[in-house]
């Protein structure tokens, strides 16, 4: 009886794998890179503090791969898009990390993403995120 109740567990467990698996590599993968400044120098993936950051625009169903790249920074750092959204890189990066957190986009709107090291947010280290239908 045991042996016929470990089969069925390997047989769903890796059929639910296998589903999950599939399911995920039908969907779209969107690769977006920041990279967090400490300085007044813009280019179009850096974000600090000065509150013009990209806006980051992504069509509903489709699966997020942000890469926060800390090596251009001299602070602590994170993302999050917490409203509706309830996504955070954790742990935090100290300057040289490179962290990736991975979510699905499933609900149209505008979101605030920003970092939520104390007083980042507060010195404008923050920008937009639409999810598109």
């Amino acid at each position: 009886m045991l042996a016929i109740g470990v089969v069925m567990f390997v047989v769903i467990f890796l059929g639910g794998f296998y589903a999950q698996s599939a399911f995920s590599e039908s969907l779209p993968l969107k690769v977006i890179h920041l990279t967090p400044r400490d300085n007044t120098v813009p280019t179009i993936q850096q974000w600090g503090y000065n509150g013009t950051n990209p806006t980051i625009e992504i069509k509903v169903g489709t699966i997020v791969r942000l890469v926060l790249d800390n090596t251009n920074g001299l602070a602590v750092h994170d993302f999050v898009i917490e409203e509706g959204m309830g996504v955070h890189l954790v742990p935090d990066l100290f300057p040289g990390q490179t962290g990736t957190v991975e979510f699905f986009v499933g609900v149209p709107g505008e979101f605030t993403y920003f970092c939520s090291v104390p007083n980042h947010l507060e010195w404008g280290m923050e920008g937009t995120f639409t999810a598109v239908p």
